[in-house]
């Protein structure tokens, strides 16, 4: 009875404890290999290690009076009440350990899956987020302005909130075949009958010679129900292509000059020109070369609140695509290190993008290159948005190459980084 004691003691706990750490560093190891800090797997792997000690414990313990009473067999209660223990905590176990990799594989799917991407425009410039940035010229009544988002209908949109009277002024290189969308609408909270009459809602185009107004509109949606909803425009830019101009978005009182609960904003005002080539889409043809631990994916990726698709590769990998380039084209993209890794162990990243001339199918040019390391620098821990120009290779069928490789160390661990809607535009004057 004493050695049977003894052994409860000692010899359980002792196991248990080597099962927990054994199975913790083997699940260290698995998670290590998928490249991924995910929170959700780490209290994965150590709640099933845990589960694991749980069980191994009860088992021992279940069997220590067969090696102590030398072949007595069990009391029949003793055993069926042991089995059952152990049955219940391992279909428990079992079901929450199910129940946690459906809540991370829904999590991820947006972040690590292969998801289809379609990018039919691009945005070249974005008026909400040039007033967060305090990229404006200048604004009347700038206290009446701020940005916000709204959602009508369901449709949630970011949104330059701007109290009548009011007005702000931007300065833009007007793109070729651009355009200019928006939404307009007033805040829903204020679509009751005796909050006013209504706004009224104005786009100027000044090129330094003269100031032409692109549009006008007024809406009432306090008194008339057609005007609860947004109400969506384009304004062709093609004028001004290549010439750097002045927007000026402004918004004025109704008619009775009431200007009581005017919250009138413009939803995404944004310049738009149309995609040639969206790399994300064509990935399915695309050639993809990678090392032991590089992998080539489509997904989406957060920073600094910012959502993007984007072409998530690892070192070491290359994505290889085929295109017909137009007479001037423009490669435009974003590109960052996912924030999930930030804190692990590693040296960055290298990107690079190469242009292989069919005519030299031997070279490869590098047109691109950049080093990132967020992990070991705070400034690198943001999108970089870039531009290139690919004219010398105007006109003619290229291989364009993208390429994810280790820091200057060598040390490909947690090296994911994002290609943020790479896309090519055709700058060709009309």
């Amino acid at each position: 009875m004493r050695k049977e004691l003894i052994l409860q003691l000692f010899l359980c706990p002792a196991i248990a404890a080597g099962n927990y750490a054994i199975s913790l560093a083997v699940g260290n190891l698995a998670i290590g290999a998928l490249y991924t800090s995910h929170p959700d797997l780490a209290i994965v792997s150590r709640a099933l290690s845990g589960i694991i000690a749980c069980l191994s414990f009860l088992l021992v313990r279940s069997f220590l009076p067969v090696f102590t009473r030398y072949g007595e067999s069990l009391h029949s209660i003793d055993t069926i009440v042991t089995r059952v223990v152990i049955g219940v905590i391992l279909a428990f176990s079992l079901f929450m350990a199910s129940r946690a990799v459906s809540r991370i594989l829904g999590k991820s799917a947006a972040h690590w899956e292969q998801i289809p991407i379609t990018s039919p425009q691009f945005v070249d410039c974005d008026f909400v987020k040039l007033f967060q940035d305090n990229a404006f010229e200048d604004c009347g009544n700038c206290d009446l302005i701020r940005t916000d988002h709204a959602t009508i209908d369901g449709d949630r949109k970011p949104v330059l909130l701007m109290h009548p009277a009011s007005e702000v002024k931007f300065r833009a290189v007007v793109p070729v075949r651009s355009e200019l969308l928006f939404s307009i609408a007033l805040a829903p909270a204020v679509w009751a009958i005796g909050k006013g009459d209504g706004a009224q809602f104005s786009l100027d185009v000044d090129d330094g010679r003269v100031a032409q107004r692109v549009f006008a509109e007024y809406i009432d949606p306090k008194n008339r129900r057609e005007d609860r909803r947004w109400h969506d425009y384009e304004v062709d830019l093609s004028t001004w292509a290549g010439q750097t101009v002045t927007i000026t978005f402004s918004t004025g009182c109704g008619p009775n000059d009431d200007c009581r609960y005017d919250w009138a904003g413009w939803g995404a005002p944004r310049i738009v020109q149309p995609v040639a080539y969206d790399f994300l889409a064509e990935l399915p043809q695309a050639n993809i070369t990678a090392g032991e631990s590089g992998q080539v994916r489509t997904g989406a990726q957060t920073i600094d609140g910012e959502t993007r698709s984007i072409l998530l590769q690892n070192a070491t990998s290359r994505a290889r695509f085929a295109v017909a380039l137009p007479q001037k084209p423009t490669l435009r993209f974003g590109l960052g290190v996912a924030p999930e890794v930030w804190s692990q162990r590693g040296d960055g990243v290298e990107s690079n993008i190469y242009v292989r001339d069919p005519d030299e199918p031997s070279v490869l040019y590098r047109v691109f290159t950049r080093y990132c390391d967020p992990k070991n620098n705070p400034d690198d821990r943001h999108w970089f948005d870039e531009r290139v120009d690919l004219s010398r290779f105007g006109g003619l069928t290229v291989d364009v190459v993208f390429e994810i490789l280790p820091g200057p160390a060598g040390d490909a661990d947690y090296d994911w980084a994002g290609w943020s809607d790479p896309v090519l535009i055709d700058d060709t004057p009309p």
